[in-house]
């Protein structure tokens, strides 16, 4: 993780952050197996399978301000990327210190 400090004034703080990594998953592959119940039991089996990648490069930026003793804010970017795979997400979170 890389990131800053900028103190905007002696209570207030400014954190910006970059974070890269990586996730390795030799065995990413799964197979289920369901199957009805009671009158439809007859219908058979469902069968499901499905493979990931072996490797995911991770990513993370951010954004934090916090003051003491009151409010803190973080905005926050994810990234997760592979072999035919691609997910990202984001969030905001809100806190009061007391």
């Amino acid at each position: 993780e890389l990131g800053g400090r900028y103190d905007i004034d002696d209570r207030t703080i400014l954190r910006p952050y970059v974070a890269l990594g990586a996730s390795f998953l030799p065995d990413n592959n799964s197979t289920t197996t369901a199957s009805f119940t009671g009158l439809i039991a007859g219908l058979g089996r469902i069968q499901s399978s499905s493979s990931g990648p072996a490797v995911l490069a991770n990513l993370e930026v951010g954004l934090q301000l916090y003051r003491t003793h009151g409010f803190e804010m973080k905005a926050e970017y994810v990234l997760s990327a592979g072999n035919d795979y691609f997910s990202q997400g984001a969030s905001l979170r809100g806190a009061y210190h007391f």
